[in-house]
């Protein structure tokens, strides 16, 4: 949103280039691969950077990029190779062309190494306006509150893994306001009334958690909330709900609430930050008490192991081999357990004292590992246990939680507020040593950000998306224009002549290979077919032959920027842009036109719908 906003304001002074914004957000798509220039250096540029290079060719201020990758390859590997070739001289005269129109180098770096998008996108922001537009304030509940009114419902939105309940109730408990929770379901609706009514004239809280598992009563639920100005409910009273997305909730009910998304931040930083947060200083205190010595480092380890599994999901197979939903809830046990022993082990408090190999268990093994199905990830989270919750913890002064300077308890056990502040100069991007992995594993997991980030600025964009920016061949050429010549160059096979392969696998009826054969084809043609036709459709509806429904209109986009189009992905799931997908369905019906000519000797089994068929 950052990043939307400080483009906006500067297309409104007439700084930004919208051919280059709109192909930063889109990139360049090639379908017709024939007349494409080779690409120059496949050792090293993947064919779909190269892709990007060529269309890039065609903006007005980027011709002879494409000519330059050819005559000088050796010098863009070196500045590929830089660790941050953002700040890197660009080779050749393209540094003296681009020179300090960052936007024109964010889009060279968009083709060429996408795993620097963020960090970019991040550093445009603080340049132009100011860096506390990317280190966004810990959500606080208490703010929410004083803007709220008795006659206005509260509204989370729940995210996997995030549960607001804990800190609802800690609120009620300063507030001093009773509160009634509920959880929705079958056969709550008429105590959910009740509660309602009787808290109405008292002045107490109502939380009615899990709306989502109620959308019949939610109608019902709307009347009330409209009827609330005429009921003059007591001025402390207050609704809230919870639930999470879903299409069917009442519109009414979320144009007149307070919203508040519990969306899990990214990054240790932000992670640690919205946990000291959570933490009240009564809290923080009184589990102190004559030991803070002991509890406040070791509750500091917890907030950074708690941060360091929440963030591992994102390297993929090299995090976990099963993605695991850690919550809030986990890490509360986990510090009540900590508390608890060291409140109560014996004097004198020393740090030996604390019996490490109980807590440990307890955590690893009860609180967090009551969720790990899998023995390796079990045992990567007992490796952090056993370096995070230990005696050096407290015993030694600023104990390093990783082999980075920056990770590190603090020392002398200051009050809430110091561990707060020292959160909030923590880095904001991840350096993968701070997990313990190695630099290389960071870099698929800062691809997927990058290219997570362009999806969505494609969809708060979709004007822009729709009237083109991104190749200047498209100059003076219309939305519908270039559609229909993407559905031109879009070559999809016709569907495979079944009855014939049929008659050619006569002798090998019954068999399991002839069977898992004839499935694929089935399989595969109802693809093709659908593709085709939903072409010869959105082709008579772009011409005004046919009314634009919703299914067009999704395929009329994602065909403008360079994806597959939903519909389209029913056979097989597929991560590839559409140029590369049509490619591979193409190898992949000239494999099965092969297999029903003689039964190859090697099966590319990533090119069947079913491989474990």
């Amino acid at each position: 949103f950052s990043f939307h906003m400080t483009v906006r304001i500067l297309m409104g002074r007439g700084e930004v280039n919208v051919d280059e914004y709109g192909y930063f957000i889109k990139g360049g798509q090639v379908l017709d691969k024939e007349g494409q220039t080779p690409n120059p250096a496949s050792s090293w540029l993947t064919e779909k950077s190269w892709d990007n290079i060529c269309e890039l060719d065609n903006l007005v201020n980027f011709h002879g990029i494409m000519s330059s990758f050819e005559s000088v390859p050796n010098d863009w590997h070196q500045w590929y190779l830089t660790e941050k070739p953002e700040e890197s001289p660009m080779p050749s005269e393209w540094q003296a062309k681009i020179g300090d129109n960052y936007l024109q180098r964010m889009v060279v770096v968009r083709c060429v190494r996408p795993d620097r998008v963020t960090f970019m996108v991040q550093h445009f922001i603080e340049e132009m306006l100011d860096r506390r537009y990317i280190d966004p304030p810990p959500f606080s509940l208490l703010d929410t509150f004083d803007e709220s009114r008795n006659i206005l419902p509260l509204v989370f939105v729940l995210s996997p893994g995030v549960d607001p309940t804990t800190q609802l109730v800690a609120l009620a408990e300063k507030k001093g306001r009773p509160l009634r929770s509920l959880a929705l379901g079958q056969g709550q609706n008429e105590i959910a009334t009740v509660l309602i009514n009787d808290n109405v004239k008292s002045g107490g809280w109502v939380f009615l958690a899990n709306c989502h598992l109620m959308i019949s009563w939610l109608q019902e639920l709307e009347k009330i909330i409209d009827s609330l100005p005429v009921m003059q409910p007591h001025e402390n009273f207050r609704l809230w709900l919870s639930s999470t997305p879903t299409p069917a909730f009442p519109i009414g009910i979320l144009q007149r609430a307070i919203k508040m998304t519990t969306e899990p931040p990214t990054g240790i930083k932000a992670n640690m930050q919205r946990l000291y947060h959570s933490i009240s200083e009564e809290h923080f205190n009184d589990n102190s008490g004559d030991r803070p010595h002991l509890y406040r480092p070791l509750l500091f380890a917890l907030c950074y192991f708690h941060s360091i599994l929440l963030e591992r999901r994102k390297f993929g197979t090299l995090g976990y081999n099963v993605v695991y939903d850690f919550t809030s809830s986990d890490f509360e046990v986990s510090d009540n357990i900590i508390a608890l022993y060291v409140r109560d082990m014996p004097e004198p408090a020393e740090p030996a004292g604390v019996p490490f190999t109980t807590i440990r268990y307890l955590v690893a093994e009860a609180s967090y590992g009551g969720r790990v199905t899998d023995d390796w990830d079990r045992r990567t989270i007992n490796t952090y246990m056993e370096h995070f919750l230990c005696v050096n913890t407290v015993a030694q002064e600023g104990y390093k939680l990783s082999t980075l300077p920056e990770y590190h308890v603090p020392v002398d056990a200051p009050p809430l507020q110091t561990y707060r502040d020292f959160c909030s100069k923590l880095p904001t991007n991840d350096p993968p040593e701070a997990f313990g992995q190695h630099p290389n594993a960071d870099i698929a997991s800062r691809i997927a950000a990058s290219m997570n980030l362009l999806d969505n600025l494609m969809t708060v964009n979709a004007t822009l998306v729709r009237g083109g920016g991104g190749g200047g061949d498209d100059k003076g050429q219309s939305t519908e224009d270039r559609c229909l010549h993407l559905i031109a160059s879009l070559d999809i096979p016709d569907p495979i002549d079944f009855e014939t392969i049929l008659e050619q696998t006569v002798d090998e009826r019954g068999t399991a290979l002839n069977t898992c054969l004839l499935q694929e084809i089935q399989r595969y043609n109802v693809l093709l077919r659908k593709v085709h036709r939903q072409k010869s459709e959105l082709r008579r509806a772009v011409k005004g032959e046919l009314i634009m429904n919703d299914e067009l209109d999704s395929i009329f986009i994602a065909l403008l920027v360079n994806k597959v189009p939903p519909p389209w992905m029913s056979a097989y799931p597929s991560c590839k842009p559409l140029a590369s997908w049509s490619r591979d369905l193409a190898e992949r019906i000239e494999q099965m036109v092969q297999w029903g000519r003689a039964t190859p000797k090697v099966f590319w089994l990533g090119g069947v719908t079913y491989p474990t068929g």
